[in-house]
């Protein structure tokens, strides 16, 4: 704490240990509203305060951090849509980190500022990262980051891609999940007449 202090960096980019607990007494002078020990919560709090106004900050998060109902959890999530100004939040692929870990992630980037916050949230899906979801991880042809870096020099709807007003969010208690807030486009198949279906079967049986 003594070596970095609140607003000592333009630029934060973290990527906090997944699944690991920090003890009680390893939590620095955060100044909590809601004690927690879960590490991902604690990086997202401690990057805030490291960032100078107008920094910016990218860090990759385990999705659960984006939605869990949890007090603590909730108001880091309020904190950072109040404080800052999300960029984009980058909705990772299952399986990413394997073998390490299956856990499913998110980047969020994002730049703190004293101004009133304009305009919605953003988030882009990534369908797959460059390489395939086995365990193996083998490399396709295909390698959406290129695609995804254009995208984010102009923000427009994609297939991949939405935005959500800030109200709305705050409003499902700051949950910032992909999945909250994208489009399914349901296939609904119309239940076929149980008298046709049998009148099927007989005209096939008479065939056959």
């Amino acid at each position: 704490d003594n070596e970095n202090k609140k607003g000592s960096y333009t630029v934060v980019f973290t990527n906090p240990p997944f699944g690991k607990n920090n003890s009680k007494d390893d939590k620095g002078n955060l100044s909590l509203k809601y004690s927690t020990n879960r590490t991902e919560i604690l990086y997202l709090h401690r990057t805030i305060n490291l960032l100078t106004d107008g920094g910016r900050a990218a860090i990759i998060l385990p999705e659960g951090a984006l939605f869990s109902s949890d007090k603590a959890s909730i108001a880091a999530r309020e904190r950072l849509l109040k404080e800052c100004k999300i960029d984009t939040i980058f909705s990772l692929p299952d399986g990413v980190f394997r073998p390490y870990s299956a856990v499913k992630a998110s980047i969020i980037v994002f730049h703190k500022t004293m101004n009133e916050k304009e305009g919605p949230v953003w988030f882009y899906e990534f369908k797959n990262d460059g390489y395939s979801q086995t365990k193996n991880r083998r490399k396709l042809t295909e390698n959406p980051f290129p695609e995804a870096i254009r995208w984010f020099e102009q923000k427009i709807k994609t297939d991949n891609a939405f935005s959500v007003e800030i109200d709305e969010i705050l409003e499902n208690d700051c949950d910032l999940s992909c999945g909250r807030y994208k489009d399914y486009n349901e296939y609904k198949e119309e239940p076929e007449d149980p008298i046709d279906i049998i009148s099927d079967v007989l005209t096939k049986e008479q065939e056959l």
